[in-house]
């Protein structure tokens, strides 16, 4: 039983612990690696997988038992706990008796089990990820594999395109929905072009996006700045909001302060402080506006008063306008 290849070089299958969900992964490292030493001893391996009733010993003839052995020597070395325990158990180093044992347990092949793991097929549900369809494609693969081998009955091609087809990502789903495709293989390439087209795009634009030159706020902020100062109007010109000439008594006019700013002066009709002459109420109607109001004056703490214009007609004087003047 020559190894086709250097054992020192061949790495071993890491061990089994018990996890059934590691069983398929362990099972194909596992035959890979005896493949790797020895096609007799891989075929020996598959032969016992599929009998129902004990291997004995003294059944096999030399060749056989040197292989069977051989297999024990590599199970006691990939397995632990329980699985360890359970060939301890096998007369005589019976690796392939030992190695049906452990296939019977992780693998069962009762009515019940058969319909309990199509029925994990059948409802099969894939995260809908683009980055990792095409991983989840090959782990229903291999279960489709590990039941049609263990249970001998064939997967249909049309069942399993469906659950294929329901489980693409949304985003290639479309694409594939309304379209015939003669095998699994088939749609499975498509599915795999669509989904390395899609990602290719996504990285792409990814790509795009963080190579763009970022803003310079600082630069946006200085422009800002300096459009804000052009466009701010002098005190004194133009006949703009800001801009407005100054009165005979030096203060600005309520255009420029707003209409809203109250008078800081004495009427020259009432005498009255906070409102123009213009603006007096005690005025009667259509009577001519010849002078300036008096602003307010802030020398020493007193303010100085005007005589109203009502006051001189009310003492019988009828020198207004040379008054005013």
């Amino acid at each position: 039983m020559a190894a086709i290849v250097d054992t020192k070089i061949l790495p071993k299958p890491d061990k089994y612990r018990n996890q059934k969900s590691e069983w398929p992964e362990f099972q194909f490292s596992l035959k890979t690696y005896v493949g790797a030493i020895s096609e007799q001893l891989l075929a020996a391996m598959t032969d016992a997988e599929r009998q129902e009733g004990a291997i004995l010993t003294a059944s096999l003839d030399e060749a056989h038992v040197q292989m069977a052995r051989t297999l024990m020597f590599i199970l006691s070395a990939s397995l632990e706990g329980s699985s360890k325990r359970l060939i301890m158990n096998v007369e005589g180093h019976n690796g392939l008796e030992a190695w049906r044992l452990l296939c019977r347990r992780e693998e069962p092949t009762s009515g019940a089990v058969q319909v309990a793991q199509l029925t994990t097929i059948l409802r099969t549900a894939f995260t809908g990820k683009l980055e990792t369809f095409e991983d989840e494609m090959e782990r229903l693969e291999a279960a489709i594999k590990r039941y049609e081998g263990t249970h001998t009955e064939v997967v249909s091609d049309t069942l399993v395109q469906a659950i294929l087809k329901q489980n693409a990502p949304e985003s290639i789903r479309g694409q594939v929905e309304l379209q015939t495709f003669q095998s699994v293989s088939m749609l499975k390439e498509a599915l795999v072009a669509y989904t390395t087209g899609k990602l290719s795009s996504m990285s792409s634009s990814a790509s795009t996006a963080a190579s763009a030159t970022p803003m310079d706020i600082s630069a946006f902020e200085k422009g800002l700045a300096k459009g804000k100062s052009k466009g701010k109007g002098k005190k004194g010109k133009g006949k703009g909001k800001g801009g407005g000439k100054k009165g005979k008594s030096g203060e600005y006019t309520d255009q420029q302060k707003g209409a809203s700013a109250p008078f800081a002066g004495y009427c020259n009709w009432c005498g009255k402080w906070g409102h123009r002459k213009q603006d007096c109420r005690s005025r009667p109607n259509g009577q001519q506006v010849a002078a300036v109001d008096t602003p307010a004056t802030t020398s020493g703490t007193t303010k100085e008063t005007t005589p109203s214009v009502g006051a001189i007609e009310s003492a019988g004087v009828t020198a207004v306008n040379e008054w005013i003047y």
